[in-house]
């Protein structure tokens, strides 16, 4: 923030040391850096720390980006600075010029949140919210530039790499919507119907008992899940056309993005409905188990 207000830094946070109150452990130097949990390099101090990879995930992509990205900003750095007469001007000049330019992916608030993703459209920043948009940046011009000019990567091996991608995510959405399909069409439907068989003899049973009694409840109940369920079975129909015609798009990016814009959607769109009848069926008669018994009875 100097760097940026007043083109150099004169001061800096004293963390001070903690001390443990232990006689045989020393005193240690307290860290006054803020560990920033979504950089992909979070320095904390004394040290960088890495983002992990998904489980099923290897290191071994992660770190080519990363270390091309780090080589390259290196080399950028040490080829001015190797040719600056005064060497610690240049240096704070490249720093205020850098922190200057790039500033705007600071934000010390919290960046899980709707708000900074607000505040990156306002700052320019790409915000790339699924794979089949992250993937494209592997073939922009400047990836294959920065690739190639390390001899890391040719124009041909990135594209291969992006296709087997769109592929990749293409047939998994396509697993996943069949998936969805057998379990909404052979599950959760059928499961629906029984139910509301049950609560509508149940109000019958009722009133043949006590014709005076009140079956609002098990009514309302009927007239709600019986909405919802028509929802679930229009959209249900409208997944299973939408998914067939996927199967005719070419492979690679056209498929991928079908998937994206319009499978997707509908499979939140079937959840929607489901969600909300796991909370008016009865837990006996609902057929997988609820969200309550995976948090908390498995």
């Amino acid at each position: 923030e100097q760097y940026v207000s007043k083109g150099d830094a004169t001061s800096s946070i004293q963390g001070g040391s903690i001390a443990t109150g232990i006689q045989s452990v020393a005193d240690f130097e307290r860290d006054a850096t803020d560990r920033n949990r979504t950089s992909p390099f979070a320095f904390t101090g004394n040290k960088f720390e890495f983002r992990s990879v998904g489980s099923k995930d290897s290191i071994a992509e992660p770190n080519v980006v990363l270390n091309t990205i780090t080589a390259e900003s290196f080399q950028e750095a040490a080829d001015r600075l190797e040719k600056a007469e005064d060497f610690e001007s240049a240096v704070r000049a490249l720093i205020r010029e850098y922190a200057t330019e790039h500033y705007r992916i600071v934000y010390n608030g919290n960046n899980y949140s709707k708000e900074w993703v607000e505040e990156a459209k306002k700052r320019g920043l790409k915000i790339l919210t699924n794979m089949v948009d992250a993937t494209k940046e592997l073939t922009a011009p400047e990836t294959v530039a920065m690739y190639q000019h390390f001899g890391i990567y040719t124009e041909a091996e990135l594209q291969s790499r992006a296709e087997i991608k769109y592929e990749t995510y293409a047939k998994a959405m396509h697993i996943e919507a069949r998936t969805m399909i057998d379990m909404a069409g052979k599950q959760y439907i059928p499961a629906i119907i029984r139910a509301l068989r049950e609560y509508s003899r149940s109000v019958i049973d009722v009133r043949t008992a006590v014709p005076t009694a009140d079956t609002s409840v098990q009514e309302y109940i009927i007239s709600r899940a019986s909405v919802r369920l028509r929802e679930a079975q229009e959209t249900l129909e409208r997944l299973i056309r939408e998914t067939a015609e996927a199967e005719k798009k070419a492979e690679g990016l056209e498929q991928a993005e079908f998937y994206r814009d319009r499978i997707v959607p509908l499979m939140d769109a079937l959840r929607h409905p489901f969600d909300e009848l796991e909370m008016c069926i009865d837990k006996d008669m609902w057929p997988v188990p609820s969200y309550s018994d995976l948090m908390f009875e498995i």
